[in-house]
């Protein structure tokens, strides 16, 4: 059966690490600024749906005219970078404030502000009103996405606002009505794109993003496609563990407010504070309360070496601070294990858990998604393994001894 190995230790005082201070002033002043469980779900379901964006480019690109497909893909996020440029410059502010762009550009703005720093000052320069601090709208975004994940549909008022700043609301529906008549995907999106880079130019209200946008959107594509992997909003146990990630998340940043930014959130943690960065007011007012007045910034775009070192190290204050696991499992059968006693699941739950995955694996094929829920199914202790081999290490296993891949290292 999944068991949780249990911390064997007397943790020291945190006041060594001053993260004393740091939990005092996050209890005073920031729960009411951290994401909710709702925000966080609704996050991941717009991931999937950014998944679900990149497959279907692709799909047509191939599918219409034999195009290369992440060539194609590569040249949509070109394309959708321009087109959030003359959103962001021509938007209303209560359009800003309360609606949504196309999801190409959602897509784009999403992945910017998750460079929190040079976004601020963005904004700073593009929108003196500060109206694109508010961030992303997450009830008008629960109402967007279907019920599977696979469409994005703007209302009819946000519909016409797009059109009225010479935006198609759908980019992918666009480019492939055009290309009904003309077979060469390539050549449709060069023509956008030189026409959209004319046209911003002479935009007065332009101000340039200080970032690369389409590199941002190409990394940012790698974590969502990792939480598609594991599938957790489809998780029976999804409230429960994101509850816990929000706690986590807390108990992090007073560790991020000591030691700055060689801190390494675990998986769970990232994706709570990658949520809370996509409404920006929430965030500094947060960062600046929990961190003694200084705004704690976000890198997306360290070295993995880099990573793997400083992991180590963020787990290692983690537990001497908390008395809890770091790293731990986020497959469906760890986040069960943990909510129960003992963190013992029975064979009735382990074979509950195996059917969700497997349907969850049969509906990603009949969307035709390439993602399988392979982090999904628990990894502890039981790599290279197969049939009752593998059943016997997953009896046994200890989410102390996870791979890199299921603890999120």
């Amino acid at each position: 059966m999944v068991t949780i190995a249990q911390p064997n230790f007397t943790p020291p005082s945190t006041e060594m690490f001053g993260i004393t201070k740091g939990l005092e002033r996050y209890d005073a002043f920031n729960k009411g600024n951290l994401p909710t469980v709702e925000d966080c779900i609704t996050h991941l379901r717009l991931l999937e749906t950014f998944v679900v964006l990149g497959e279907r480019v692709r799909e047509w690109a191939h599918g219409s005219a034999g195009e290369d497909a992440d060539a194609s893909w590569k040249m949509f996020v070109r394309l959708a970078v321009l087109r959030f440029q003359r959103w962001f410059c021509l938007v209303s502010n209560d359009a800003l404030q309360a609606s949504l762009p196309p999801l190409d550009v959602l897509m784009v703005w999403h992945s910017f502000m998750l460079s929190p720093r040079s976004y601020a000052n963005f904004v700073k320069s593009a929108r003196p009103d500060a109206a694109g601090n508010h961030g992303i709208p997450w009830p008008c975004v629960h109402a967007a996405i279907s019920a599977d994940s696979t469409t994005f549909t703007l209302s009819k008022p946000q519909t016409k606002h797009i059109a009225l700043l010479g935006l198609a609301s759908d980019l992918l529906e666009s480019l492939k009505s055009r290309n009904e008549t003309s077979a060469n995907v390539f050549e449709i999106m060069s023509d956008d794109i030189g026409r959209l880079e004319t046209e911003n130019a002479h935009l007065p209200c332009l101000v340039l993003p200080p970032v690369d946008l389409a590199a941002a959107v190409h990394r940012q594509a790698a974590f969502s496609l990792k939480m598609a992997r594991f599938g957790w909003i489809h998780s029976p146990h999804a409230d429960s563990t994101l509850r816990k990630s929000i706690t986590r998340y807390g108990n992090f940043f007073s560790i991020l407010a000591v030691v700055g930014p060689t801190a390494v959130p675990a998986l769970d943690i990232d994706l709570v504070w990658h949520t809370h960065q996509l409404s920006p007011a929430r965030y500094v007012s947060f960062s600046v309360a929990a961190a003694d007045g200084r705004f704690i910034n976000h890198n997306d775009n360290v070295e993995q070496p880099t990573i793997v070192s400083s992991f180590g190290e963020t787990e290692r204050l983690y537990l001497r601070a908390f008395a809890e696991e770091y790293a731990v499992c986020h497959s469906w059968f760890c986040q069960a294990a943990r909510l129960k006693p003992g963190g013992v699941l029975s064979f009735a739950e382990r074979a509950a858990l195996e059917s969700g995955i497997t349907d969850l694996d049969r509906r990603n094929q009949q969307l035709r998604l390439s993602v399988a829920p392979d982090l999904a199914r628990c990894r502890c202790n039981v790599g290279g393994l197969t049939g009752a081999d593998l059943e016997a290490a997953i009896e046994f296993a200890s989410c102390s001894n996870c791979s890199s891949d299921c603890n999120g290292s």
